[in-house]
């Protein structure tokens, strides 16, 4: 008696029918968030890795434009991650000369403008007592 399908399709349907029963017997894949289950593109394997370290690692906080706090890992020895100010070489250097004031409004010149304008404006009422 013939096949009913030809030879190629029959040995694809069986070897699916295959697949699907050991895949029946297969325990269920454990779903805890700490382990997770990483595949290997080069293998097509997975393997497990542990994750707990870093999901309990300590979180940044530092408030995005959203206005939630950032759930990154801060950089260790530091209390943001390394895109709030954690990474090497970020913020001002010591002895910022970029942040020194130019004296305009310390309160000695302020009272040294104070002093001039009150001058002009005797000097300018003296004129107009003389004319």
């Amino acid at each position: 008696m013939a096949p009913i399908f030809p030879l190629r399709l029959n040995r694809v349907l069986k070897n699916a029918a295959r697949r699907l029963q050991s895949s029946a017997r297969k325990p269920l894949r454990d779903t805890r968030r700490l382990t997770a289950m990483k595949r290997d593109p080069s293998s097509g394997k997975s393997h497990r890795r542990n994750t707990a370290p870093m999901l309990s690692s300590p979180r940044c906080g530092a408030k995005t434009r959203s206005g939630q706090s950032c759930n990154a890992p801060r950089v260790s020895g530091k209390p943001r991650c390394r895109m709030h100010g954690g990474a090497n070489g970020s913020g001002a250097p010591a002895g910022n000369s970029n942040a020194l004031k130019h004296g305009l409004h310390t309160k000695e010149a302020r009272e040294r403008r104070s002093a001039i304008r009150r001058l002009i404006r005797d000097a300018e009422e003296t004129l107009a007592e003389v004319e």
